[in-house]
């Protein structure tokens, strides 16, 4: 009869559990061809319009079109209202960033579902005490600046009627990175002689976080979302957050973030500030189509995190190795930044 031993006692279980690990691990590592190619086709044809959008506005403010320097004027002078309320907030909160934080992510957690312990971490780990308080405000304001971001949306839509919305979402992206350099770029001193990919400007944390607050709100408008309470503070939140992980920060030289300070401007290379405004307006029209199409929500679900953050980082490897398009834009906006009155004084 003797005794009966199974299969698997045969088995060296410590080589099975390392092959099983790595057959795991290739499956997450390993994403489709087509996968990859899409999202790189995006981020390629994302900086091509907007060096298309830079080189137009440069080309016609270097002609003196007075509509074109008067609108960018006027855009400009709104987005400085939002930074100087942002201010003004941030001002005021003393230490209540956190109270408004936990606030908006409660918000969230009641409206969709409890938001996944990694974003909640970016967003509660942001080491730079004057960035956590710019986002919280800035949120604030953006929130209630909703009626003025959709009056943007609505003219767009107006002026492009046949657009889709991801297409009118990119026209609220590129006017967003071309302001955001111009408020950051300081003409004093300023060498034409250095390379412009290497080219570092002044990060201004209360100016970025309204700009891009602003941003996340516009393109949930232009997704249909055009009721504030369509839009949670939270989500709006947790979409940033997504683009702040430390290893994203490091790629784009932002560091100090992640360290205790209490500084409210840090060097970044212009190239990579434009970047980071592609990068969070794409993460913005990739959520919204996601809601708008009812699938799997990358704040709750960690399948969907995975790919959604997938895609973000495949899309900023993309769009910082087109420096050639990113120089020509930040050039662009040294031009459109020289000759519009509002932007000169910023």
């Amino acid at each position: 009869m003797g005794v009966w031993i199974p299969a698997l006692a045969l088995v060296d279980y410590d080589k099975l559990a390392v092959s099983v690990s790595s057959n795991i691990l290739e499956q997450v590592v390993k994403l489709p061809q087509d996968f990859f190619v899409s999202v790189q086709k995006k981020a390629e044809q994302d900086i091509t319009s907007l060096v298309d959008f830079a080189d137009n506005l440069a080309k016609n403010i270097n002609n003196k079109v007075a509509s074109d320097i008067q609108l960018i004027n006027s855009a400009v002078e709104k987005a400085q209202k939002l930074i100087e309320k942002t201010t003004q907030e941030i001002a005021k909160s003393g230490e209540n960033s956190i109270k408004f934080i936990n606030q908006y992510l409660a918000e969230t957690n009641s409206a969709i579902g409890k938001i996944l312990n990694q974003i909640s971490d970016i967003i509660q780990n942001f080491s730079n005490e004057t960035f956590r308080k710019c986002i919280a405000m800035a949120m604030k304001v953006a929130e209630d600046s909703f009626d003025s971001a959709k009056k943007v949306v609505d003219k767009l839509r107006q002026e492009y009627p046949k657009e889709k919305s991801f297409k009118i979402a990119q026209r609220l992206i590129n006017r967003s990175t071309i302001f955001s350099l111009g408020f950051g770029i300081a003409m004093d001193g300023f060498n034409f002689a250095e390379s412009l990919t290497k080219l570092s400007i002044g990060l201004d944390l209360a100016k970025n976080a309204a700009l891009l607050s602003e941003l996340v709100y516009q393109i949930g408008i232009a997704y249909g979302f055009n009721d504030i309470n369509k839009i949670t503070k939270g989500e709006a939140i947790a979409i940033i957050a997504l683009c702040l992980g430390i290893d994203i920060l490091q790629q784009l030289g932002l560091k100090a973030l992640t360290e205790p300070s209490s500084i409210v401007s840090i060097p970044i290379k212009a190239v990579s500030n434009v970047a980071l405004f592609q990068l969070v307006g794409y993460a913005s029209c990739l959520y919204f189509d996601i809601k708008v199409n009812g699938a799997e929500n990358p704040l709750v679900s960690g399948k969907a995190y995975q790919q959604f953050t997938d895609k973000l980082r495949i899309y900023l490897d993309e769009t910082l190795s087109e420096t050639e398009k990113l120089a020509d834009i930040v050039k662009d906006a040294i031009s459109i930044k020289q000759q519009v009155p509002a932007l000169a004084t910023a």
